[in-house]
């Protein structure tokens, strides 16, 4: 017996959310830091709630644990709840925070990968295409933080959408 994915559809919204905020990003850049820390911390915590669901449908599909996913959930939370009620402190340190947000989740997705190796190889790769190019993103922000707050928008932008089209694959 085979088990099927059927289509998700918190995949999908999640999707088409992190698509919309990556056009907000780049339609209104100078409205930057301020907008990106809403943006991202809104984003941290939908993403979070994401992890929290789709760690049990990892649990029931494929009978992993799922550690990992609860781990990133619950500092994606966190970090969700602390940026959007602290918008001072958020705009002087999201370079830092974004790049370690980067690099964390990006290990924690290429340390969970194999799990979509059953459901399609070509998906299984490109999550790991995706997740090590992240990861040197993050790197090099967190390598040097001012030139970084330059490009956090654009590079802001780009996550979301690297993202969202993930996501959206994941939905199908």
């Amino acid at each position: 017996m085979t088990k099927t994915k059927g289509f998700d559809w918190f995949s999908l919204i999640v999707g088409i959310l992190s698509l919309c905020a990556a056009w907000v990003v780049f339609t209104r850049p100078l409205a930057s830091l301020v907008t990106l820390a809403y943006l991202f911390g809104g984003f941290a915590l939908i993403k979070g709630i994401y992890e929290l669901w789709f760690r049990n449908t990892v649990k029931n599909t494929v009978g992993a644990n799922g550690t990992w996913l609860l781990i990133i959930a619950i500092i994606d939370i966190i970090l969700g709840v602390y940026l959007l009620f602290h918008i001072g402190v958020t705009t002087a340190i999201l370079p830092y925070v974004f790049a370690v947000w980067f690099i964390a989740d990006s290990i924690v997705e290429l340390a969970t990968a194999g799990i979509y190796r059953q459901f399609s190889k070509g998906y299984y790769w490109f999550i790991v295409i995706l997740n090590i190019l992240a990861v040197i993103c993050g790197i090099s922000l967190l390598f040097n933080p001012m030139m970084s707050a330059g490009v956090l928008i654009y590079l802001a932008g780009f996550y979301f959408i690297f993202f969202g089209i993930a996501f959206i694959t994941e939905a199908f």
